[in-house]
């Protein structure tokens, strides 16, 4: 017998605990890579297709609708998900714009806006905290 069967058979292996507290190991925030639908995919595929001869023009969203989208909209939305977060609230908040984009209603507001810069400036209006406003003034002073 090894030392590591000998150690997850005996009261070592949880402290004596019996398991308490394991509820808490199972993470609440959104994953599109747990249940396969991943937006950033979707986007990134769209991104790529460009110059082939039949182009990738939609996604897929989680509620059934296929939504025609330009190269330069998929690039916005994606400058959007992959950009640096500067706090924990500014994680919350990109989570929350992560997961209400899969939907038609969450995306077609931003398709419909005129540009990337427009795309950016309703993000910062619907998503963005004065907390991380103030963060990300502070860190592009530095």
């Amino acid at each position: 017998m090894k030392i590591k069967d000998l150690v997850n058979e005996s009261d070592f292996a949880d402290l004596g605990l019996k398991g308490l507290g394991s509820e808490l190991d199972k993470d609440d925030d959104y994953d599109p890579a747990k249940d396969g639908f991943s937006m950033v995919d979707q986007l990134g595929k769209v991104l790529d297709s460009r110059g082939n001869p039949n182009p990738l023009d939609s996604v897929k969203t989680r509620d059934g609708s296929e939504i025609k989208i330009t190269a330069d909209q998929a690039a916005s939305l994606m400058r959007l998900l992959k950009r640096e977060t500067v706090n924990g609230t500014d994680r919350q908040e990109k989570e929350k714009f992560s997961k209400d984009i899969t939907t038609k209603t969450g995306l077609t507001p931003f398709l419909d806006a005129n540009d990337g810069k427009s795309m950016q400036q309703m993000y910062v209006q619907n998503y963005m905290s004065d907390t991380t406003k103030m963060a990300l003034q502070n860190k592009s002073r530095m």
